[in-house]
């Protein structure tokens, strides 16, 4: 929300030529944001006032920079800026006429969004009921300090298959500009998921990073760049592993600790349906890479042993047409996670569970253990596909509005198809070559797994989020078989 241009003095033959002529602020004045501190707004206003003495082209300057930093703070709706004659009429003209200082003052009009937002809600799906709680402050101590604190759990006697408790907390302050941000992170974990084979599983992890935003960034000015690097500390606990598990649960039974560096780029111009706040997306597209460094080096600590570099890359577009009655959504991702342990064990085995990719493909459970029998005593072992060390993906989605629907309601049909490849040991640079020069497609996709969903969705927010789904999976070869059939989740909050 840039600062382009200030009120007339007299008429714009004047104004033209007085581009530089000197300027007497004498006044700052700000309505709105009485909740903000003095120190806030000395700060945040301080290019207007470190000096009252300034030409017309540094007070523009001056006011742009001001404006940017009330923007990075998230914390106003819109905010205005008007500069006025603050002299007399009489003297206004005697000042022109004799160059001498024009006497003019800034004024902010300040429009502030909710600083203070608790969501109490329930989500309902196929799997069993979710309940969660979200309480979120953008202006914790006056200074447009971002406190978070969400809680998910699993009711008692839901019946869902994977009770869930995970608790998150988030503190993040604006340095002296406040497009870089000082964040710190702590995350609770803990869930009882059988298909890792433990009866219990469960993650303590704490981060601290920097964010630098930057608005504006593309041809149509509305794009947000972010680039951020956080170093996270993380403990992961697998208990009471099955004596049939395999080796990559058993590897990591009982606690582990991993250290990580991760940076990351994103760049977001993507415009959304106003009324859906954030849900739906109607043009513009989305870019973003994260790589993460784990590891500590020369470690002799068995459970500070998991090295390894992985890369992410994920890009989105969207595009509406017929009065954003019809847009098209495609998704494309591609991983890779490259093992540096000098451990005996194999590439599979020498990376935790937690730490590998996984997909979600419609009509496919996300991950497809198989139970192979052995022994003559009819002994069974657990083998198949815990995560990938690498992966795939597209999403392609087709949404309508209905004919009877106003086109700014929230509420759409939809088709999807959707697939990917996990690979257990990675995707190479050859592979890729090889599959270019036999000019064969079909070698590079002959693993993969794809889905279709045909639904209804309703989304505002995080207030209300209902999607009424249909799901079958699409069998190109006997490896990929799956499982379809109705879907429902409805996720209602209130916001107070």
């Amino acid at each position: 929300m840039p600062f382009e241009q200030v009120n007339k003095i007299t008429n714009d033959a004047i104004f033209d030529n007085n581009k530089t002529k000197p300027i007497n602020l004498t006044k700052v004045e700000v309505f709105g944001g009485d909740e903000f501190s003095n120190n806030f707004f000395k700060k945040l206003l301080s290019p207007l006032l470190t000096s009252a003495d300034m030409t017309m082209a540094q007070l523009i300057n001056g006011c742009n920079q001001s404006v940017s930093a009330l923007t990075y703070t998230n914390c106003f709706d819109k905010i205005t800026l008007d500069i006025q004659d603050s002299s007399s009429e009489n003297e206004s003209l005697k000042s022109i006429i004799d160059s001498k200082p024009i006497d003019l003052k800034a004024v902010f009009n300040l429009s502030q969004s909710k600083q203070k937002n608790l969501v109490i809600g329930s989500i309902h799906e196929n799997q069993g009921n979710l309940s969660n709680l979200k309480y979120v402050n953008n202006n914790t101590f006056g200074n447009a300090e971002l406190f978070k604190f969400q809680i998910n759990l699993t009711p008692p006697s839901t019946g869902i298959k994977t009770p869930l408790k995970n608790l998150k907390i988030q503190y993040k302050a604006p340095m002296v500009d406040t497009s870089l941000k000082l964040y710190a992170e702590g995350d609770l974990l803990s869930t009882k998921n059988s298909i890792y084979q433990s009866v219990q599983q469960s993650m303590t992890s704490g981060s601290i990073g920097l964010e630098k935003t930057k608005m504006g960034f593309n041809c149509g000015g509305n794009g947000v760049l972010v680039n951020f690097a956080e170093l996270n500390l993380s403990k992961r606990t697998t208990l009471q592993v099955i004596d049939s598990a395999n080796d990559e649960i058993k590897t990591f039974a009982g606690d582990h600790t991993k250290l990580g560096l991760k940076l990351g780029t994103s760049l977001n111009t993507i415009q959304y349906l106003q009324k859906s706040k954030g849900k739906i997306g109607l043009n513009g597209y989305k870019l973003e890479f994260i790589n993460e460094f784990a590891g500590l080096p020369n470690s002799n600590n068995s459970n500070l042993d998991e090295k390894f570099i992985k890369s992410e890359f994920n890009t989105k577009l969207i595009k509406s047409a017929l009065n954003n009655g019809l847009t098209l959504d495609f998704s494309f991702g591609f991983g890779i996670l490259k093992t540096l342990n000098s451990s005996s064990l194999n590439s599979k085995a020498a990376v935790h569970y937690q730490d590998k990719f996984y997909l979600n493909i419609p009509g496919y459970s996300t991950i497809e253990p198989k139970v192979v029998s052995s022994g003559a005593a009819g002994e069974k072992t657990i083998s198949g596909k815990i995560g990938g060390l690498g992966f795939l993906n597209y999403d392609l989605k087709l949404m309508s509005r209905l004919l009877f629907v106003d086109p700014v309601n929230p509420l759409r049909l939809y088709v999807g198809l959707k697939g990917g490849e996990l690979s257990t040991d990675g995707f190479k640079i050859d592979d890729f070559k090889n599959t270019l020069k036999s000019k064969s497609l079909n070698s590079l996709f002959k693993n993969w797994k794809n889905g279709c969903s045909i639904g209804l969705s309703y989304q505002i927010d995080d207030v209300i989020d209902m999607d009424l789904n249909y799901k079958f999976p699409i069998v190109t070869n006997s490896n990929t078989l799956g499982n379809g059939g109705f879907g429902f989740s409805v996720s209602i909050n209130g916001d107070y």
